[in-house]
């Protein structure tokens, strides 16, 4: 497949919330993390299963669509989730490694649409004639 996508249907913490857990106690931000995680490698999982995503086997542009409830939090705050989407998507087997040999770039979008459907959609894009 060429280009690959991963609904998460959830809102995603910030690096507000991670911080403020972080600060909060020692492990809260670590477990934080592992629960963000853990979640989108089941979702990646659950992907492959059912056919519609796969193992990337050149480099990749990730789009990340954010979709808030609010137009609350700053949008640095909001693309911290990045790196529970992409230490998911490696654990979950989609992606090889999540460096810059497999990861070429990032586009991102916000949109404000209410508390039903905030989530962040991410579309995988492989590189043709490129191999890792």
């Amino acid at each position: 497949m060429d280009e690959m996508n991963l609904w998460i249907p959830h809102r995603l913490p910030g690096l507000n919330d991670y911080d403020k857990a972080a600060r909060s106690h020692r492990q809260l931000g670590a477990a934080m993390k592992k629960e963000y995680t853990e979640l989108v490698k089941l979702l990646s999982i659950k992907g492959r299963y059912e056919k519609k995503l796969e193992l990337v086997t050149s480099p990749v542009i990730i789009t990340f669509h954010w979709r808030e409830r609010d137009a609350r939090r700053d949008p640095d705050n909001i693309v911290f989730a990045k790196k529970f989407v992409l230490d998911g998507l490696v654990t979950g087997g989609v992606l090889p490694n999540d460096n810059q040999k497999v990861i070429r770039g990032f586009t991102e979008a916000w949109e404000v649409v209410g508390s039903w459907g905030e989530g962040v959609m991410v579309t995988i894009k492989q590189l043709k004639g490129e191999a890792l």
